[in-house]
């Protein structure tokens, strides 16, 4: 089957962009400062993302997609770990033609030696062409079971990135409130300090309760405040007595 025959209408996260992605890796922030030059620039260029969930592997993928339709570049995401895609390799096939490729969870395919031979192909492919691919997974590259020398070649360029998750509190706080104001919410400083008392610092439960306030702030048309919040969330939250 090829990418012509399976059609991929991924939506995009809306809160899934540059602007609302904070890290507090230098390396990160290079990283990505690079790919949106890149994108902006029609340049190519090869980045692979692993680190543990959480980390905005997902987001970060879908933010260069955002940003590539901003700029009218030809973009695909392709989530490696969806059931449809994962039994066909050939759908790689051609996609190199696109400006921006981006590849999700490609844990999901590497045991594959077919997957692992179409891999090499775009890649190798994308980087003569001048392309852009981003991949990411779980996992670095040098626990990578590979199996053929063409993939060993085609990752000789692509640049890994770990990302980590964040711990420090003030920077946890910003990634709150930049995520909130790409999905066009005011949250005040009180409130976000409430949440991550009574929640911790797993950004994903964060933004899974940030859902929560958004949803219930739209339906009953009230503005996001401490009392408010603390109402809608009622005994769901995790704050000691």
């Amino acid at each position: 089957m090829s990418a012509q025959q399976l059609p991929l209408n991924i939506e995009l996260r809306p809160e899934a962009s540059f602007d609302s992605y904070v890290t507090e890796q230098e390396a990160v922030a290079i990283a990505l400062h690079q790919i949106q030059m890149a994108i902006v620039r029609n340049r190519g260029g090869s980045w692979y993302f692993f680190g543990p969930r959480g980390t905005g592997r997902t987001h970060l993928l879908q933010a260069a997609c955002r940003l590539s339709a901003a700029w009218e570049r030809r973009c695909a995401y392709v989530p490696l770990n969806d059931p449809d895609v994962r039994d066909y390799p050939d759908l790689l096939k051609g996609m190199e033609q696109v400006d921006v490729l981006c590849l999700d969870n490609v844990d999901a395919v590497l045991e594959r030696e077919d997957w692992q031979g179409a891999l090499a192909d775009v890649l190798l492919q994308a980087q003569t062409l001048g392309r852009v691919v981003i991949m990411a997974g779980l996992q670095p590259m040098s626990l990578w079971p590979i199996r053929t020398e063409r993939l060993t070649l085609a990752l000789a360029n692509v640049i890994p990135v770990g990302l980590e998750p964040l711990r420090d509190p003030q920077t946890l706080s910003l990634a709150i409130q930049r995520h909130g104001r790409v999905r066009g919410l005011k949250i005040p400083k009180t409130v976000i300090t409430y949440l991550q008392k009574a929640y911790g610092s797993d950004l994903q439960e964060l933004l899974a309760v940030l859902k929560i306030i958004e949803e219930s702030s739209l339906v009953e048309k009230h503005k996001i405040d401490l009392p408010f919040v603390k109402r809608v969330l009622g005994h769901t939250h995790k704050e000691s007595p």
